[in-house]
């Protein structure tokens, strides 16, 4: 799986994304799973996001579906110096995120 496939996946929504990092994590049934960091558009609403999101990335392949979402503001993507995805900021937020689902039970299950 090659993670610009899917950020440009889901970066074809361009009339309400701006922009879309992903990142791998482990997954005790998966093996490894994939968050994505999805950047709101300025000044796009989006309705129903996280469903609206699922269906449209039910075209991809199972195996590179998000198995969760993180909606950023406009401008809340971490950018690296050469204003690119900081895809090592992007690590330790994912961590937090996924520590929070598996304390609630809703990262390690199939």
């Amino acid at each position: 799986m090659f993670p610009v496939d899917v950020e440009a996946h889901i970066c074809a929504l361009a009339d309400k994304v701006a922009s879309c990092a992903v990142a791998g994590v482990d997954h005790k049934v998966l093996s490894e799973a994939i968050v994505a960091f999805v950047e709101k558009k300025p000044g796009a609403e989006l309705s129903v996001p996280i469903p609206m999101l699922e269906k449209h990335a039910r075209s991809l392949a199972s195996y590179m579906r998000p198995r969760h979402y993180v909606l950023l503001e406009s401008g809340g993507m971490p950018l690296n110096r050469a204003a690119k995805a900081d895809y090592v900021r992007l690590a330790e937020m994912v961590k937090t995120e996924v520590g929070i689902l598996r304390a609630k039970g809703k990262w390690d299950r199939a």
